[in-house]
């Protein structure tokens, strides 16, 4: 009965038992496939002993399925290794600090416990019969990466196992160094990126993506998360092909072609008997090759001698009176390795001839620099991009040679002017302890910043790529000592490197700014800005990056304040500002007024209606409950206690949207009636575009005289500013409705204010009750003040805004103003809506 039930659903669901045993042979086939492929994989350990958990599951290396012939588990792995394969468990650095974890076959090399890894790669090499250690070794790739090049090539054996692991920040001078590594196994080294990790086990000479590897991606954090592989692999790991990296034998040829006899080598007349003649040529641009000629004989010359782009080198022996040795380099297409050792192979006593050719710094190592300035270079750290450079040196000099010179590219030239010098070189040079200084009227490193960065215009133009950043120094005597100048400045870029450099000018354009309190705030993503603020000489602190302005903003300020944690202010700039020549004067000035107010948080340089035609008096300054940001200075005890930990509460937005929502709760902010600072027109498309219009794209009065100076400061506290008030109220010309109702009809018309001698106009206007602003809203906008759909007005102190006109005092007062009882009893001066 049973049997027949079978065979009716085999004849069911099948139709017959061939395509049933068919469909059978298929399920065993793919169940063992899917078993092997499961029991294949080593573990990562779930307990690493002395070290830690690890999160990592899998490993991609097959070991095999029958776990009776398996040994016991190593390297904390939760599965031992089939006969024939080695344990390994490989895990990268923690942030900074965390050391790589590198055990193979239950032997931790590289840990918290052992060795510990140093930032950028670290590398341990095994002998890949024996698999004994044969290096341990960290390389800061951060700093160079030609160590590690020279390592990989002429030190690792071949076929060695290699095993890598990253800590910190391995990229910032891997380029060459990841072609390399591909020829160890991998492919993932090339995407590796600024604070990734990586760690990876492969051989030298592994096909490129047969290596184990792992790297994992910084995303937005500060740091990658860790790292990590573990399992079981045989060796070879795959097909290997012998990399053949020999290492150059300099002494063991020394055959040296002449190209031509020139007597004297072209000098006019012999040197003295203890000197020898020497011609060293640079060529010009790349269309004529370098030459270098001794005692008569050119050695170096286009199509001799291998002479070319980067660096001609001669050896010349002064006891054999003869060159002994040559050596091009081309350093702009090659790593320097080759170079370094050609160096080292200079003796004591040793002269060396050397001229650049096109370009000899592209590749250039910070190492090979160091062996020419022990030859007595005092100039060879400035080369750059296709500048040109001769020298010559001699091993044992004591100090810096005599016969140096260089050649800076001068934009908008692409080439340097050819180095072509005929000379007698002494068999002995005399050092000097000083270098002179051939750079005068030159600013070095802005013509180094010039050449790697593109897009500053004027900055780096040749009228102007040797202008010193230098500080403005003191112009006004009566600023001399006062505490503004030992304020902190903090600076917050946005994205925009040439927005960023302008600030930085006009900061350094402050008469008596003290560079030494400039802190530049940037984003560890933009390696740009902070070079550009190190040519200022500011001081740069690097944040974690951020994808919103607003992230940084508050990043920036929380810094910040642990850092200058006992200064009273701080001065805080945002992006695309240019200050006012008097910026820091107008902060300076207004100490007096915050030092003795409570009520007053602090200073803003930006009147948010600081328009042209109704802002025109740079001696004025106001009181306002708002806070309308951009430049500002803040007293340090409301940022920590009304701000820090609390910006998405009340300054999630940009500080142009109005932080604290006009919210200070009886505290007031000093505004210049003429705003100290410009902001450049928005670029773009903005969620709110008609308000970005309206408030930073209109026409607007910035102040351009320098050592303006303020009126009575201390009527800036508060009792004297209410005092102030109440007597421009009193003796100013009141406006009667009718000249005003016309345009609050149409709000598209202009208000033309009554003649008057006296000092300023009071429009009074009706209010609903205190929150009313309908009014208000339409005499902005008749005024050219500022007047935004959904937006409050700006710039109110007590129910009033003030501003000038026709150099004039204008206050506009509501019926809930505590000054609107001081209208006139006629109820018609009141304005209304129509």
């Amino acid at each position: 009965m049973r049997c027949t039930c079978f065979k009716r659903l085999i004849m069911k669901y099948f139709g017959d038992w061939r395509t049933f045993l068919i469909w059978l042979l298929c399920v065993i086939l793919v169940s063992f496939a899917i078993d092997t492929y499961v029991m294949s994989q080593g573990t990562v350990p779930n307990k690493e002993p002395e070290v830690g958990k690890t999160s990592l599951a899998t490993s991609k290396t097959r070991i095999g399925t029958t776990a009776s012939k398996r040994a016991a588990p190593k390297c904390g792995l939760s599965m031992g290794c089939l006969p024939g394969t080695f344990s390994y468990y490989i895990k990268s650095g923690q942030e900074k600090e965390g050391s790589p974890v590198v055990c193979f076959e239950d032997n931790y090399i590289m840990g918290e416990n052992q060795q510990k890894g140093k930032r950028g790669l670290n590398l341990v090499v095994l002998d890949d019969v024996t698999k004994k250690v044969l290096f341990v070794k960290p390389f800061d790739t951060y700093e160079e990466e030609d160590p590690l090049i020279r390592f990989l090539k002429y030190q690792v054996p071949e076929k060695a196992i290699v095993i890598i692991a990253s800590l910190d920040e391995a990229t910032a001078r891997l380029a060459g160094a990841k072609l390399l590594i591909k020829k160890f196994g991998s492919t993932l080294i090339g995407d590796l990126r600024f604070r990734d990790s990586f760690v990876m086990l492969g051989q030298k000479g592994l096909k490129i993506a047969t290596a184990q590897e792992q790297m994992m991606s910084r995303a937005n954090g500060a740091f990658a998360k860790p790292a990590e592989i573990g399992g079981c692999t045989k060796f070879p790991m795959g097909e290997i092909t012998p990399l053949n990296y020999h290492k150059p034998d300099f002494l063991a040829n020394t055959t040296i072609e002449v190209a031509d006899f020139v007597e004297n080598c072209g000098l006019p007349k012999a040197c003295p008997t203890d000197t020898f003649a020497a011609h060293l040529y640079s060529g010009e641009k790349n269309k004529s090759g370098p030459k270098i000629c001794v005692d008569g004989q050119y050695i170096i010359y286009p199509g001799v001698n291998d002479a070319g782009r980067g660096f001609n080198i001669v050896i010349y022996n002064a006891k054999k009176k003869a060159a002994v040795r040559l050596g091009h380099f081309d350093t702009y297409a090659s790593d320097s390795s080759t170079l370094e050792m050609f160096l080292e192979t200079v003796v004591e006593g040793e002269i060396v001839l050397i001229v650049t050719s096109d370009d000899a710094s592209r590749k250039l190592s910070d190492h090979a620099r160091q062996l020419f300035n022990a030859l007595g270079s005092g100039y060879i750290q400035n080369l750059k991009l296709r500048d040109l450079w001769f020298m010559i040196g001699q091993k044992g000099i004591n100090g810096f040679g005599d016969f140096e010179q260089i050649e800076f590219v001068a934009p908008p030239s692409a080439w340097a002017n050819p180095i072509d010098r005929k000379l007698c070189v002494p068999y002995k040079l005399e050092g000097q302890k000083i270098k002179p200084d051939p750079y005068s009227g030159k600013n070095v490193k802005k013509r180094d910043f010039c050449a790697k960065y593109d897009g500053y215009g004027d900055f780096c133009s040749s009228s102007h790529i040797d202008d010193a950043l230098s500080p403005a120094p003191m112009s006004d005597k009566s600023m001399e000592g006062n505490a503004i100048f030992q304020v902190p400045i903090i600076v917050v870029p946005g994205l925009n490197h040439n927005a960023l450099r302008l600030t930085l000018e006009t900061i350094l354009m402050q008469p008596g700014i003290n560079k030494q309190v400039v802190i530049v705030m940037c984003d560890e993503k933009y390696t740009e800005h902070n070079m550009l603020s190190k040519l200022f000489g500011f001081r740069v602190e690097m944040l974690a990056g951020s994808t919103k302005y607003m992230d940084q903003m508050t990043k920036a300020l929380e810094k910040a304040s642990s850092l200058i944690r006992d200064s009273k202010y701080m001065i805080v700039i945002e992006d695309e500002l240019l200050l006012a020549a008097d910026f820091l004067s107008f902060m300076g000035q207004t100490l007096p007024a915050l030092d003795k107010d409570d009520s007053l948080i602090g200073v803003s340089a930006w009147n948010d209606n600081g328009y042209k035609g109704v802002s025109s008096n740079p001696s004025l300054a106001y009181r306002e409950e708002t806070f309308p940001g951009l430049a500002f200075m803040v007293k340090m005890n409301f940022y920590l206690s009304h701000m820090k930990g609390k910006m998405d509460k009340c300054c999630s937005k940009r500080a142009w949207h109005g932080w604290f929502n006009g919210q200070l709760n009886g505290r007031e902010i000093v505004v210049p009636d003429v705003s100290r600072v410009f902001r450049s027109q928005f670029q773009g498309q903005a969620e709110d575009q008609a308000f970005i219009d309206e408030l930073l794209n209109r026409e607007r009065h910035t102040n351009m005289a320098a050592g303006a100076k303020l009126g009575d400061v201390m009527s800036l506290t508060k009792e004297m500013y209410e005092k102030a008030i109440k007597s421009l109220i009193a003796s100013s010309e009141v406006v009667p409705p009718k000249t005003i109702e016309t345009c609050l009809s149409d709000t598209k018309g202009t208000i033309n204010l009554p003649s008057t001698k006296k000092g300023g106009y009071s429009v009074f206007y009706k209010q609903a009750d205190a929150t009313d602003v309908s009014v208000l809203k339409k005499l902005c906008k008749c005024f050219k003040l500022f007047s935004a759909e959904k937006h409050q007005p700006r710039g109110l102190h007590n129910g009033i805004i003030r501003f000038v006109q026709s150099d004039k005092h204008v206050l506009l007062i509501g019926s809930s103003s505590i000054y609107h009882k001081l209208r006139p009893h006629d109820d018609k001066a009141a304005v209304k809506i129509s």
